[in-house]
Order: structure tokens, then C-alpha cells, then sequence
């Protein structure tokens, strides 16, 4: 386990938790909460779940439905979200689409009724296809996350949804490097650059 914020009697502000998790994986976290923001009736709540060895983290929630939590660590984050077996073709797909590190992460899940928690750590922008994919299994909802978006900071509204397909949408590492655009529709969901802004 990485490094994580573990003082309990100081509850963090937004700033110290940028600075400690670094740029980049504040740029991640701020990704995932704007585009959970269109989807989900989303709640965050500043936790320290779990004891003392798990640290403060953001607890995600669709009303007050649970979602996942994402845990600060020094220049990365963790994902920690609970899965159930995949009972479907398209969860079956959604599995067969994580990278090798991501299979591996489920593969190596803790058992939990009849399926258990993931604890996806990840701190390159590379590896966001796969936290797609974790919260994708866990809240029915089909997205897939930019491969490589980090090209300065993210802002609200800053970030492209479409509605294409997953199974049809471009593999991680062929969309080109653009800024981001907001936009929502459907009810599956792609994270993707705009190719003319």
C-alpha cells in the first residue's frame, strides 16, 4: 500500500488533497466525479472508512446508494468498489476488456458474497480504461474513460460524453489529444475527445 492520508483527527481539505496526490491524479479524480456528476444523482462525503490503515478517501453515492470509494494516496489513487460475478454477456465483455493489470486486480479481489471488492490502484492516465470498466460493473452503466487526458488541469464541464457503444468504441491510445467538450446523452455512456476543438 502506498503512502496514504492516515491522520484521522484532521479531516483534509481539497487543496492539501491535490498537493498530495499530485497533479495528475487530481486531474483523474475531478474526470471521474464530472462525468458521474451526468449521470448519477452524485454525492461525495470526505470518509476515513474501514480503520486507521485505510486513510481518508471520497465516498461516491448515487442519492444514498454507495457507489465506490477512492482513496488518497501519495501520486495515485486507489478505487475500492465492490463487484458482484458478472452475470451477463455484457459484463462478461466489460471484464474481458481490463488490461492485464486490471484482470489482475480481479482476479486477486477480496471475496465478499458472490463477488468481492476490488482495490484498483492506478496513477497514469493510461490507466483509467480500467477504473471506467470497475465502475461500469458496479453501477450497470456503460462508459469508458480518455486514455490520456492530463494536458493541463480539468475543469468543470470541461469533459466530452457520447453515446456510442462500448464494444464500438475506439481501443485506449488511438484517440487523438484534444481539449475537452461536456455533452451528455443516452444511457450508455463513452468518455472521448472532441477531434475539432
Amino acid at each position: 500500500m502506498n503512502e496514504r492520508m492516515l491522520d484521522k483527527t484532521h479531516q483534509p481539505t481539497e487543496e492539501e488533497i491535490e498537493q498530495f496526490v499530485g497533479k495528475d491524479a487530481w486531474a483523474d479524480l475531478l474526470l471521474i466525479k464530472e462525468t458521474l456528476k451526468s449521470l448519477f444523482d452524485l454525492t461525495l462525503e470526505l470518509k476515513f472508512p474501514f480503520g486507521n490503515s485505510y486513510g481518508w478517501s471520497y465516498k461516491f453515492s448515487n442519492k444514498k446508494k454507495h457507489l465506490f470509494y477512492l482513496f488518497f494516496e501519495r501520486g495515485s489513487l486507489t478505487l475500492t468498489v465492490q463487484i458482484p460475478e458478472p452475470k451477463t454477456e455484457r459484463e462478461r465483455e466489460l471484464i474481458r476488456r481490463l488490461s492485464e493489470k486490471g484482470k489482475k486486480y480481479w482476479d486477486t479481489k477480496y471475496p465478499c458474497g458472490s463477488g468481492g471488492w476490488v482495490h484498483y490502484r492506478f496513477s497514469r492516465a493510461d490507466e483509467l480504461p480500467d477504473a471506467g470498466l470497475f465502475i461500469s460493473l458496479r453501477t450497470k452503466k456503460t462508459f469508458r474513460s480518455i486514455p490520456d487526458g492530463r494536458s493541463g488541469s480539468v475543469k468543470p464541464g470541461a469533459i466530452t460524453i457520447r453515446c456510442p457503444l462500448l464494444l464500438n468504441s475506439p481501443e485506449p491510445g488511438t484517440v487523438p489529444q484534444r481539449r475537452y467538450q461536456h455533452t451528455a446523452a443516452g444511457p450508455l455512456q463513452d468518455f472521448q475527445r472532441q477531434d475539432n476543438l
